[in-house]
């Protein structure tokens, strides 16, 4: 029986030059009915990319060079695009016609046209369709519903299979599994799976978001029993070769709706105006072995979601709230980088260990800033054991912060949002959330300790995640320039850039009316700051070496 491998091997030693289907047939002598089965063979071959079909039933294997995959974005316009998967390769452009019946995030195997000025596709096989699953509003007409869904370009309405609307309301959010795809024919197809309810409710907001982006909200069996099985308190046996830290004052600070806990810290006076710094973390490797069903399921999720009134946690809430949350008066296991720094703010040393911890207190940046800068007696009298320490921390993180922007480390002022909601959940404001001493502490801290664990994985050549951020690109630099210098600001792009040459323009336009906009778009000028094995430094920081430890 001939196989796709034996078309394939005939087709590439024709050196990719097109052949005639009566050569084909030719070439393997098949008798009558297996020449039908080559013809149906061809033609899968064909809709799946692995041969190309040319004018008068010639068939060639692709170079490697005219076919690419990638994943679809899509335009309002009916345009697309083909993102290739291979990093850097040009993406190519895909005219309404070749867009059609694709939806945005669909990945695609395309054939390459060069002709012209810029590369354009056709899309030969849809390989993995981004939306099986969508969610919408309904409308209903009195021989039809239809299904609106939230933001999926290149989808459109879909219309609903007859008996397959759940009796759904006129305006309800429903969960829509998609049936029949887009064609040149006709619109999309689809049942109803689930009905949600009245869109405004925050509930069901937050559902759609979560099936829009795909966010899984539950963990799979097997990751819920392995974290049920995780005691809920440090055993005597788990402190043993760590270094015990618990009779030392240790806070979390954090914002007033956090729910767990990841990074504490502690500070020691030391003589001559040293000072002792120890940022730990949660030992959540201790807790979930490389493998295990939590392991896998963290990996897929990546991160943790935070929404303005929940979260959606990477590792199961036994875990990420219980025993891997640095709580109040509770042992936990840490990891823990100690540093210590000497009276002008420089670092002369730094070690890491596996330590067992006890938080003392869990401050707020609300409070801790009420008894820094408001200097407010009930903070005062309700802390006392740690007003003390909290001015510690102050006085480290201004010596920390004058010698980083010594260095020339870029400190953007733009504003942050924060969501305020009512009883019900619903948003009732916007406010520009305010940057008090007590932020500025943990930034300084959580940098230096970032600083410390990159240094020692480097010097010890172990395999690093480095955080790097490369300098602007030649263009947008040049692009920046020219709008600082029509304020008077005046930037030297003849020789290579630094930090410190973006520090002095903000520190130039600090209270001008321009500053904000400055701000804006020096941050567009900058590249974004990317995670890489490969360490290239972080400049807007101005440091050499940079990881995420917190």
């Amino acid at each position: 029986m001939i196989t796709p491998a034996a078309i394939l091997d005939y087709l590439k030693q024709r050196h990719h030059h097109a052949v005639t289907l009566k050569a084909i047939l030719s070439h393997f002598n098949l008798p009558a009915h297996e020449r039908r089965f080559l013809k149906r063979l061809l033609a899968d071959m064909v809709e799946a990319g692995l041969v190309l079909r040319a004018a008068g039933n010639h068939f060639k294997v692709p170079a490697q060079r005219e076919m690419v995959t990638g994943k679809v974005q899509k335009f309002e316009e009916g345009f697309g695009f083909v993102v290739p998967d291979e990093e850097g390769a040009p993406d190519l452009y895909l005219s309404p016609r070749a867009a059609q019946g694709l939806v945005q995030g669909d990945r695609v195997l395309a054939r390459v046209d060069r002709r012209g000025r810029r590369a354009s596709g056709t899309v030969v096989k849809v390989i993995e369709r981004a939306h099986e699953r969508v969610v919408g509003r309904m409308e209903r007409y009195k021989r039809a519903c239809l299904v609106i869904p939230f933001d999926t370009k290149g989808l459109g309405p879909v219309t609903v299979q007859h008996g397959s609307d759940m009796d759904a309301q006129e305006g309800e959010v429903v969960v829509l599994e998609i049936t029949n795809y887009p064609t040149e024919q006709a619109g999309a197809f689809g049942r109803v799976v689930e009905i949600l309810g009245d869109p405004s409710h925050p509930d069901v907001e937050f559902r759609i978001v979560t099936i829009k982006h795909g966010l899984p909200v539950g963990f799979p069996p097997d990751a819920e029993a392995q974290a049920r099985a995780v005691p809920q308190r440090v055993l005597p046996e788990e402190t043993a070769g760590r270094e015990d830290l618990r009779p030392i004052p240790t806070v979390t600070i954090d914002g007033e709706t956090a729910r767990d806990f990841d990074d504490a810290v502690s500070v020691q006076a030391l003589p001559g105006g040293a000072v002792r710094l120890r940022v730990s973390i949660a030992d959540v490797g201790h807790y979930v072995p490389e493998g295990t069903p939590v392991d896998r399921e963290a990996y897929t999720r990546g991160t943790s979601v935070y929404f303005p009134d929940r979260a959606i946690p990477m590792l199961p809430t036994e875990l990420s709230s219980g025993i891997c949350s640095l709580n109040p008066e509770e042992d936990r296991l840490a990891l823990t980088v100690e540093m210590e720094y000497d009276a002008s703010g420089r670092r002369r040393s730094a070690r890491l260990y596996e330590s067992v911890i006890r938080s003392a207190a869990r401050m707020t940046y609300t409070a801790v800033a009420a008894i820094l800068e408001q200097k407010d007696p009930s903070e005062i009298r309700k802390h006392g054991s740690l007003v003390e320490d909290f001015l510690l921390m102050q006085s480290l993180a201004m010596r920390l912060q004058r010698r980083r922007m010594e260095q020339g480390s870029i400190d953007f002022d733009l504003p942050e949002a924060e969501i305020i909601l009512d009883v019900q959940g619903r948003t009732e404001d916007i406010v520009k959330r305010e940057r008090n001493i007590a932020h500025r502490i943990i930034e300084e801290f959580m940098l230096e300790a970032n600083q410390a664990v990159a240094e020692f994985l480097t010097g010890r050549e172990a395999p690093t995640l480095y955080r790097i951020h490369e300098p602007p690109e030649a263009k947008d630099l040049t692009a920046f320039a020219d709008l600082a210098k029509s304020f008077g600001l005046v930037m030297d792009t003849r020789r290579a850039i630094r930090p410190r040459d973006f520090a002095e323009v903000l520190r130039a336009v600090k209270g001008r009316p321009e500053e904000n906009l400055i701000n804006q778009v020096m941050l567009r000028t900058m590249r974004q700051a990317r995670y890489s094995p490969e360490n290239a430094g972080h400049f807007g920081l101005a440091f050499d070496l940079y990881c995420h430890f917190t």
